[in-house]
């Protein structure tokens, strides 16, 4: 199954018998996903956060500011001090009863747990520092077969520069978009050149199939959401021989100005310490998330936040 999906192991990928189960369950799944018919219109949300109460408000209020027919979300969320688990515990009750609030005891025993909760077939994860740029509707990104069909919220052809590469990118050759998607952008997530557009496995929304994804993560070891994503990689060549889709403006920005976790060094910005977000929080601030409404994915990442009364 692997070969005819062009895909290519080595006898020393599967030297252990660990690497020979997981090579056996991608097998699996890639055969179940050559059969299956495309789940019916669903999915829910999850959003990771750390430390990053402000930056989440911000995520959710431009959710809700430009999501049509929205999925719900639930937030599995981390606090290093009871300040900002305080933070947290003033956000739930702002968000009470539009979104699920559940604190973090063991991430990867949290995370199995949110997948197996409900029966919507796909899942969609997000973290605390993204931000909705323009309108959409949800249901347009959430109608597809994840088998065969990654979409993205954050692709769109002004992606053109990949931030935690810092390196400019081309275009992917794009392709003949499937029958009702005539308006969206699609591609082989194999042809794109090292980068946004050959990376389906972000948890920067990216539509997952939730069956699949459970197999997954049973058998990955993680710890925290840098971890799950470097362990999702292991299956990387499954995901490259399907398509992408997008809409052609990108909906969602990652805007990467402070870095909350230790585990690895990713590129930010700077422009503000969660600790200095915290601060203006507990001084009853907000971000002004409309002003990003309408900016272009490179401008808003690099953008630093203006910050309004709540």
């Amino acid at each position: 199954m692997l070969r005819r999906a062009g895909l290519r192991v080595s006898s020393e990928a599967a030297a252990t018998a660990r690497e020979r189960a997981l090579l056996a369950c991608a097998d699996l799944l890639l055969r179940d996903a050559e059969a299956l018919s495309a789940p019916p219109p669903g999915a829910t949300g999850i959003v990771f956060s750390r430390d990053r109460a402000m930056q989440l408000h911000a995520f959710l209020s431009s959710w809700f500011a430009c999501a049509v027919s929205p999925c719900p979300l639930r937030v599995l969320h981390a606090a290093s001090t009871p300040q900002h688990a305080e933070s947290y515990a003033e956000l739930a009750a702002t968000w009470a009863g539009r979104v699920e609030f559940h604190a973090e005891t063991d991430f990867r025993a949290d995370l199995l747990r949110l997948v197996a909760l409900d029966t919507a077939p796909r899942v969609v994860f997000f973290t605390d520092d993204g931000m909705f740029l323009d309108p959409f509707d949800m249901d347009d990104a959430v109608c597809w077969n994840p088998r065969t069909h990654v979409f993205s919220l954050v692709h769109g052809r002004s992606l053109r520069h990949c931030f935690v590469l810092d390196r400019d990118q081309a275009l992917p050759p794009f392709q003949t978009p499937p029958r009702d998607g005539e308006e969206l952008l699609c591609w082989t997530w194999g042809d794109g050149e090292p980068g946004d557009w050959s990376f389906p496995l972000s948890l920067d929304g990216h539509v997952l199939d939730r069956q699949e994804l459970s197999v997954l993560l049973e058998h990955a070891s993680f710890r925290n959401p840098n971890t799950l994503e470097m362990a999702l990689q292991a299956w990387a060549p499954l995901f490259l021989v399907r398509k992408g889709l997008a809409f052609p403006r990108e909906r969602l920005v990652n805007i990467p100005c402070n870095t909350v976790q230790k585990d690895c060094r990713n590129r930010e910005t700077g422009l503000h310490s969660a600790d200095d977000l915290l601060q203006r929080w507990q001084a009853g601030e907000r971000i002004e998330h409309e002003v990003f409404r309408g900016l272009r994915c490179g401008e808003a990442e690099t953008s630093s936040y203006r910050f309004v009364r709540r």
